[in-house]
């Protein structure tokens, strides 16, 4: 590799990375373009001289190389609110791609392709400053449409909605998958030749569809209750014969323990008994030895 292109790729590494990257990490991702531990090493010597006494620097911390800003700039840089890094979960991002691909939409058309409750998603996507309310539809209730902003755009780094992927470039970003699908076979809106966003989620809806229907039997929030319910009644019914069956055998237990004490009392009477009348019979034949 070129010198001064492998500057400007060591360059541009250091600077979309949130954390120190080690050279020898650094080394592999050059694997195959014939640059050496030498070549490196030369490059990150030149890079870090090229921004001394600038107001970002290239410098050595953790065990890695990392650009930062330089420390004499810090009473200039705690002038400016830096916001806080925006992580969407993947509930977010499934919610915020059907508003940013059906908009204007309602909160009903979104949970309709989700299939979930999408309330708390829509709020808390409203409060990232990421979705917006941009009227009302012209239905029963009059239901809010909701719309994305320009911190989406900025966030995504579009410049507008019609640079949103379409089918197209999904699936070639996806490397395709197993079955693919045609163009002509799906209810999507055409336009030069290519589907757009609002295909693209026709589509989502379709294959969701068919997914539902496939399925022999998706239990809803009430079937779910009921099965429970049946669950419970099932176990606690077990319980209860187990208990039933416990309680016949204490109570088998406690008569076989009243025939065998009534057995030792019946013979710990009758020996005693025989050996009264022994004793007896002794005490008689000595008194009448004794007469004698």
């Amino acid at each position: 590799m070129d010198k001064t292109l492998l500057i400007k790729a060591v360059e541009a590494l250091l600077f979309i990375s949130g954390e120190p990257i080690a050279f020898d990490r650094l080394l592999t991702m050059f694997e195959g373009d014939g640059v050496e531990r030498s070549d490196l090493k030369q490059a990150l010597g030149d890079l870090k001289r090229n921004y001394l006494g600038r107001g970002v620097e290239v410098i050595e911390v953790g065990g890695g190389y990392q650009m930062r800003t330089n420390p004499d700039m810090a009473h200039i840089l705690i002038r400016l609110e830096t916001p806080r890094p925006v992580k969407l979960s993947q509930a977010a991002l499934e919610t915020m791609a059907i508003v940013a691909y059906r908009q204007p939409t309602t909160r009903a058309e979104v949970e309709e392709v989700r299939g979930v409750d999408c309330g708390a998603m829509l709020r808390s996507l409203q409060e990232r400053g990421l979705v917006k309310v941009v009227g009302k539809k012209d239905l029963p209730g009059r239901p809010l449409l909701y719309g994305t902003t320009r911190e989406f755009l900025e966030l995504f780094g579009l410049s507008s909605l019609t640079d949103l992927p379409t089918m197209r470039q999904i699936e070639e970003m996806t490397g395709g998958e197993e079955e693919e699908v045609e163009v002509e076979e799906v209810e999507a809106e055409v336009h030069g030749g290519e589907t757009t966003p609002g295909g693209l989620l026709k589509q989502m809806e379709e294959s969701q569809r068919e997914d539902r229907d496939g399925q022999e039997s998706e239990e809803t929030p009430a079937e779910m209750a009921v099965r429970v319910e049946e669950e419970d009644e099932e176990v606690l019914g077990k319980v209860s014969e187990a208990l039933a069956e416990v309680n016949q055998t204490l109570k088998e237990v406690k008569e076989g323990m009243e025939e065998v004490k009534e057995d030792v009392i019946e013979e710990t009477g009758e020996t005693v008994e025989k050996v009264e009348e022994e004793v007896k019979e002794e005490v008689k034949e000595e008194v009448g030895e004794d007469g004698d």
